[in-house]
């Protein structure tokens, strides 16, 4: 097989009618949308529509509310009409780090082509017929002004790696405060006389803008919040949809703030880690680190703990008189090193805290692996004693992790029309992807190798000039894959989902196919512009033996999200982490084969009879743990079978 595998992007010719609409729509010029924003998109009638503020018709929730707002910000013709997605990112971040919930408010005029215009060129489009060129002053003709008026709750938004996972608040007391740098649009008068119905059974209240409002709910219900506010187009009401959850995460005893010991590439890494004593101490006594993996945003407490925690897996850790230190990033995505030596913050401050001196036991789940391992390794390279016996990684991608190719095409290909597609481009962008990634590209019309990026090889040249593990603890790895070669069962080449938008829209992903030359991989389209991806000599990754996750699925949900046309979704699931990789077996250019006796990284390992879902905790992986990290008492060996279960 070629050590150059590479993928190619034959783009085809666009349809004449389906792209007349895009043609004319961008000869449109501020002097033609006096709002500042034109608004299109390739299903009529459109979904914001619904969202003028006047009747309490639409209900509104997170995922819409960011859909809906890209929109807009797609369709700026005047500078300054619609703050950004990244400008509106960035505002949110500073409440959720007080812990606060924004509530944020659209209201926006803008210029959207008439339905019969839309109507005409659909129908067009469906009977291959040709328009004539559009002119400017056909441009002027087929826009109307229209308002918009919506608003949401903004959550952080959270993935298990790079699956999105729903928007929730995690605690049944909430601190809800509406921004008036979130009331984004026209800004001709001050808003005025704003009132919010929390659905607490209080009904509405005034609220000031810029003020914390606490609401403690009773139960994990979705929540119907109302508001309405004067504006400078009269007065208008949004509602919208919101999440609960009990807290699943116990109260730490310890919450320390951390800094990385030293910046790399400019960016200095700051994090917190939550520490939870054992059975028995009031103190730090028997630490064991364990560092969150990558994703979206800051590290959520409430989703690790529910990792950690399957099958009872921390409880028991911490029945058995184990310290658990939470390690979590301010940022999931950045460089590796960058959060590695936040890690060595973080062993540093444990040995400072431990009382006695019990060595550690560090590690973390899937990116978490790769930090505290290039951390330990990094201490070790440097004369700096992480006083650690134990390392231990939970389907850590060692040689790298698997996002289909033609899934990260997708990404980069509606980034500017779909918000959860915008996800996961800035997801697969991040400097940590680069670094994670065994094959990676950087653009949708990208044709050339995948496993030559830059940042992923820089990395590994450090590791292997740290020593490429740390050579003091004992290391333990679980691999959630099978053991024996068994694969997944997804079929190599199957189409995975299929979105038919209409002839504007669409795309046909498949499973990654069995490596030759020129494997077809799918094919998108949008606005006319239709695009044919092939990859040559890849590994059939997508079908192989490791931790699971629903690329498809997510990618898929976000097309039927997205309100055009329908998707049919085959396959939700595709290996992320091979379990060669978890292994650190060197046979990422064969991850279908067999690991059995092939020689690891690791000093000792553990695989699961199925492939599972990436880091997933079963009976039998707990008990391999609890048995190398907090082994029963002799009290506990001498107890009856029953007994012995409880103490679990």
């Amino acid at each position: 097989m070629s050590d150059n595998p590479t993928t190619s992007n034959r783009p085809q010719s666009p349809d004449a009618t389906a792209a007349y609409a895009e043609r004319l729509l961008r000869r449109a010029g501020a002097e033609h949308v006096p709002s500042g924003i034109l608004h299109w998109s390739y299903v009529a009638p459109y979904r914001i529509t619904s969202f003028d503020g006047v009747e309490w018709t639409a209900v509104c929730d997170q995922p819409t509310w960011q859909q809906l707002h890209l929109e807009l910000h797609a369709g700026v013709k005047r500078e300054g009409a619609i703050a950004s997605p990244d400008a509106v990112g960035e505002a949110v971040a500073a409440y959720h780090a007080r812990g606060e919930v924004p509530i944020a408010i659209a209201d926006a005029r803008y210029h959207t082509p008439r339905r019969r215009f839309v109507a005409q060129v659909m129908a067009a489009a469906r009977a291959a017929q040709a328009l004539p060129e559009p002119d400017d002053a056909a441009a002027e003709e087929i826009l109307e002004e229209r308002s918009a008026f919506f608003a949401s709750a903004l959550l952080p938004n959270r993935s298990h790696g790079f699956e999105l996972l729903p928007h929730v608040h995690f605690g049944l007391t909430v601190a809800f405060v509406v921004p008036r740098a979130l009331f984004l649009g026209d800004a001709a008068a001050e808003p005025a006389g704003l009132e919010v119905d929390f659905d607490d059974g209080e009904g509405f209240r005034p609220v000031e803008f810029d003020t914390r409002v606490e609401v403690a709910y009773t139960d994990e219900l979705p929540r119907h919040v109302r508001l309405r506010v004067r504006t400078a187009h009269g007065p208008r009401s949004a509602a919208f949809r919101f999440q609960l959850a009990a807290a699943t995460a116990p109260t730490p005893n310890q919450t320390w703030r951390l800094t990385s010991i030293q910046p790399y590439a400019g960016y200095q890494a700051n994090g917190t880690a939550w520490v939870f004593y054992g059975a028995g101490h009031t103190a730090v006594v028997n630490p064991v680190i364990f560092a969150d993996g990558f994703g979206e945003g800051a590290t959520s407490l409430d989703d690790v703990w529910d990792r950690l925690n399957q099958q009872s897996l921390a409880t028991t850790l911490l029945a058995r008189g184990l310290d658990l230190v939470i390690l979590g990033y301010d940022s999931k995505s950045a460089f590796l090193q960058a959060n590695a030596f936040l890690a060595v913050a973080c062993i540093q401050k444990a040995i400072q805290e431990r009382v006695g001196s019990a060595p550690l036991v560090v590690g973390g789940g899937s990116m978490g692996g790769l930090v505290t391992r290039y951390a330990l390794a990094w201490m070790e390279k440097n004369g700096r004693d992480a006083q650690t016996a134990k390392y231990l990684s939970f389907d850590t991608p060692h040689d790298g992790a698997w996002v289909p190719t033609i899934l990260q095409y997708f990404a980069y290909y509606f980034e500017g029309r779909s918000d959860s597609a915008r996800r996961l481009a800035a997801l697969v962008r991040s400097g940590a992807a680069q670094q994670l990634l065994w094959g990676w590209v950087p653009s949708w019309d990208y044709s050339g190798p995948i496993t030559t990026n830059a940042l992923r090889t820089v990395f590994y040249a450090e590791l292997r000039a740290l020593g490429w593990f740390p050579s003091r603890p004992r290391k333990y790895g679980v691999a959630n894959g099978t053991g024996n070669g068994t694969g997944n069962g997804v079929p190599a080449g199957a189409n995975a989902f299929d979105w038919s938008g209409n002839a504007c829209v669409g795309a046909r992903p498949n499973i990654e196919p069995n490596p030759g030359t020129d494997q077809y991989l799918g094919e998108m389209w949008l606005g006319g512009y239709w695009n044919k991806y092939y990859a040559t000599n890849v590994p059939a990754f997508d079908s192989c033996p490791g931790g699971t996750n629903g690329f498809f699925g997510t990618a898929g949900d976000g097309a039927a999200a997205s309100g055009y046309g329908w998707t049919t979704i085959h396959y939700r699931t595709t290996c992320f982490v091979p379990t060669v990789s978890a292994l650190s077996m060197q046979r990422m250019g064969d991850p279908g084969t067999n690991p059995s006796g092939l020689p690891s990284g690791l000093d000792e390992y553990t695989t699961c009879t199925s492939n599972l879902g990436h880091v997933s905790v079963t009976p039998e992986v707990k008990q391999w743990i609890v048995d190398r990290f907090a082994p029963a008492t002799a009290d506990e060996a001498d107890a009856t079978p029953a007994e012995a279960a409880l103490a679990l």
